[in-house]
């Protein structure tokens, strides 16, 4: 008999912090990668079975100790979204200005950049930190980054962006690879595109520099996703 309890992340609300836990009796079973929706954020956990024991991914508190989260190279899929769903990124200028400030912080060395698709309410991003940062800190740079531009620039009002962003762990290459796969089927399948490479507000066209994906993520972890996020297009 294998006993399994699962420590999920802390989710706050009036400023308490609240905790959720389960527990259950099952058999062996593979790693599977889960969601679960608090205060109407996303949170993703990658559970391990094994016998006698439970490991959990490695998921920082939001406002977490940064000497506790901050390992090593990690690779994230990262999704967030305009505030009210506002296709405010659907111009040339815009779209160009995000790609912009995307580019500029890769130059500081801030994250590897990997992937992206800019659509016209929200983009997805394929990036790599360091231990140097945590990757609410890489999207603060991308978001307040844009954010202070494109009042500046064009002229946008706060709110720009929606609170919160989406990320999901990458530990493995064919997890990776059917990211990769989403984020150049994107544009395709909201009817922006005939073909990945069509798009120009992506990775897949041709011409961006991008870099080369770490070594160090883990062939021997299959993930087995449990869908998208919520209201992920």
């Amino acid at each position: 008999m294998i006993c399994i309890r699962a420590r999920f992340q802390a989710c706050r609300e009036g400023g308490q912090e609240k905790a959720a836990s389960a527990a259950a009796t099952l058999p062996d079973l593979p790693p599977i990668l889960v969601q679960i929706r608090c205060n109407g954020d996303i949170r993703h956990i990658l559970i391990i079975f094994v016998t006698g024991k439970f490991d959990q991914m490695a998921i920082p508190l939001r406002r977490g100790d940064p000497a506790n989260i901050a390992v090593a190279l990690r690779t994230f899929f990262v999704t967030s979204c305009v505030a009210g769903k506002r296709n405010l990124l659907q111009s040339d200028r815009s779209a160009k200005l995000f790609i912009e400030v995307l580019y500029y912080y890769r130059s500081e060395s801030k994250y590897l950049l990997h992937e992206f698709v800019i659509m016209p309410d929200h983009f997805h991003l394929l990036l790599t930190i360091a231990r140097e940062i945590t990757i609410e800190r890489a999207v603060q740079f991308i978001k307040g980054g844009f954010a202070f531009r494109a009042g500046k620039e064009l002229g946008f009002r706060a709110p720009i962006w929606q609170r919160g962003f989406s990320e999901v762990r990458v530990y493995d290459l064919p997890h990776l690879e059917r990211i990769r796969e989403y984020i150049a089927q994107n544009p395709l399948r909201m009817g922006f595109a005939s073909n990945t490479a069509g798009y120009p507000y992506s990775s897949s066209r041709i011409g961006f520099e991008l870099d080369a994906v770490p070594q160090g993520l883990k062939p021997s972890v299959k993930l087995h996703s449990i869908g998208m996020p919520e209201g992920m297009p």
